[in-house]
């Protein structure tokens, strides 16, 4: 018992520091950014750690030397990261720092038989979502608040927050490659209430990386991909606070994985079952997909994100000789004609475009 209070007055202490006015100090000043954050090995280095870097391959430097992200950093205005570390004795604690990897804040976790997974941060950085083991989704705010989200999460999956930090959607299910629950919860309310439940008979093929939930910028819409068949998945926007509004586009043969809709919301982008990226236009542009990597066989493909103008997307390149997690190539594609490439760091994890 007091070590569950000594961990949950540290998370009080943290969320109640992000919600401090720190434009009254008068002597803040505004650390330096960039437009991309990433976990990263490094060189000569067996942990990885945090780094940024901007999209034209400039401004590439350590924030950290040891950390894990799994999620964007927070829109406030003092920008926050939250990551995952193991320290040398083996231990795993969940962090947050200034997106300058200044301030850390640590916090102690359970022994190793139960340990924290996969961390996100909410954008306004009020909320804190991570799984304990392997099948329970926790969400904490103060000491005061904290909830368990779920008991069944999906292995392989990632919970994602909205935009506007109100939110948080994820896949439920024993075993979603049967048959899934989509669940999407209010937290900007106490106890977060359960808004959307929509459940998927037919399952989602599980395939390489994390199966992951998006999100349209408005905070209104949710993009998910369900299995029809083996050759044939099906990717949903479905609106959070009316189910019933559901437009599914099927994607037959290449299928589809980790779905992402532009910011202008006529093109979906999408991880290929071929290991490429692909945009699925859905005006009447033509032509209809548009394959933006076209790795051919030797290559995985995934995570890719919109840039807030929708020139770019930001993805994850795989070699199918080497799928550890940390052993991609972070690459960004232009989405016009060109399809121009840029490799921006070797042995890196998800980026994360920071909004």
């Amino acid at each position: 018992m007091y070590k569950s209070l000594k961990i949950l007055f540290i998370f009080s202490f943290l969320l109640i520091t992000n919600a401090c006015d720190y434009c009254n100090t008068g002597g803040f000043v505004a650390p330096e950014e960039s437009d991309i954050y990433f976990s990263s090995t490094g060189v000569n280095s067996s942990s990885p750690g945090i780094f940024r870097i901007n999209k034209d391959g400039t401004k590439f430097s350590e924030i950290l030397p040891n950390g894990l992200l799994y999620s964007p950093p927070t829109s406030t205005e003092i920008k926050k990261l939250v990551y995952l570390i193991d320290d040398p004795s083996g231990r795993r604690y969940i962090s947050i720092c200034d997106i300058d990897g200044k301030n850390i804040l640590y916090v102690p976790t359970e022994p190793a038989s139960v340990p924290y997974q996969q961390p996100t941060i909410s954008s306004d950085g009020k909320c804190i979502a991570y799984i304990l083991g392997t099948k329970e989704l926790w969400l904490y705010k103060s000491i005061t608040q904290q909830y368990r989200l779920s008991s069944r999460f999906a292995l392989e999956t990632l919970q994602s927050f909205s935009p506007d930090g109100t939110k948080i959607a994820f896949y439920e299910g024993d075993d979603i490659e049967k048959e899934f629950t989509i669940r999407v919860f209010d937290v900007s309310i106490d106890p977060p209430r359960e808004i959307m439940k929509k459940i998927y008979e037919d399952g989602l093929l599980l395939w390489k990386g994390l199966a992951s939930i998006s999100w349209t910028q408005d905070s209104k819409y949710i993009i998910y991909v369900n299995s029809v068949s083996p050759t044939i998945d099906m990717i949903n926007i479905t609106e959070v606070n009316n189910p019933d509004n559901n437009n599914n586009y099927e994607i037959a043969g290449i299928g589809a994985y980790m779905p992402s809709l532009s910011n202008d919301l006529n093109r979906l982008a999408f991880a290929g079952r071929d290991g490429n990226i692909w945009i699925r236009n859905l005006s009447k542009i033509t032509p209809k997909y548009i394959n933006l990597t076209e790795s051919g066989n030797v290559s995985y493909n995934l995570y890719p994100k919109w840039s807030n103008d929708d020139k770019f997307i930001l993805f994850n390149k795989y070699f199918k000789d080497d799928l550890k997690p940390l052993s991609s190539n972070l690459e960004i594609v232009k989405t016009d004609s060109t399809k121009k490439i840029s490799v921006l760091c070797n042995n890196s994890f998800i980026g994360f475009w920071n909004k």
